[in-house]
């Protein structure tokens, strides 16, 4: 790494992805460096994999150029912490504290000479546990319901609760809510979430156990 800027520090990362022939990586727990996003030089060994940078020394008077293949890192300084990242259609989506994001390259692919990162929602998903790709869709919770991305005609985020889904949601306490856990069924094209611990509301447990339709409830932008 040519910066101390940009060198991960020994805290691990929490989320990774695997893109255009790159490892991204993000949810350093480093407090300095929350909102960041490396990605690796294309990857031709299994070293490469750790290489975020570029392959000439910038301070070089010969051969100083940024290179299309080189890694590199992002910065989102609105994120407020990222959560998790996922490969979808042409980039990379960001959920994170303050909204979500798509990392993108442009119609000759993802480089290091030529990407854009723009925000898609202000959605803050809750936790990374929360979040589960169904095929060609992601789906996560939110504060005040269920939200979903979708690349069927260009990335889009929608908000999948409706009134029903909307009343049972609101009355489910916050903490049972940000320790939820979903997985999705391939059989039955349903996402669950559920959360095992039981938490006291007006002297009654409640358990969040709802189940949602991966392919009827998300559009198809």
């Amino acid at each position: 790494f040519p910066s101390h800027d940009i060198t991960p520090s020994e805290a691990p990362f929490t989320c990774g992805a695997f893109f255009a022939g790159r490892l991204f990586m993000s949810g350093e727990t480093n407090r300095f460096r929350p909102n960041a996003i490396f990605f690796s030089k294309v990857i031709e060994d299994i070293k490469d994999a750790g290489f975020c940078a570029q392959v000439n020394d910038p301070t070089s008077e010969e051969i100083p150029d940024l290179l299309d293949s080189d890694g590199g890192v992002v910065y989102i300084q609105d994120a407020e912490g990222i959560v998790d990242i996922k490969a979808m259609g042409q980039g990379i989506v960001i959920f994170a504290r303050g909204g979500i994001w798509f990392l993108r390259g442009d119609d000759a692919g993802f480089r290091a000479t030529s990407f854009t990162v723009d925000k898609i929602s202000d959605m803050k998903v809750l936790s990374r546990d929360c979040i589960v790709s169904a095929e060609d869709a992601v789906y996560f919770l939110t504060k005040t319901g269920i939200g979903g991305v979708g690349f069927a005609e260009g990335i889009g985020v929608k908000n999948l609760s409706d009134e029903r889904i909307f009343s049972f949601y609101q009355r489910i306490p916050r903490a049972a809510l940000e320790n939820c856990q979903g997985v999705y069924d391939g059989v039955s094209k349903k996402v669950f979430w559920g959360n095992y611990r039981d938490w006291e509301t007006d002297r009654k447990s409640t358990r969040l156990n709802s189940s949602h339709s991966a392919k009827s409830r998300m559009p198809p932008s």
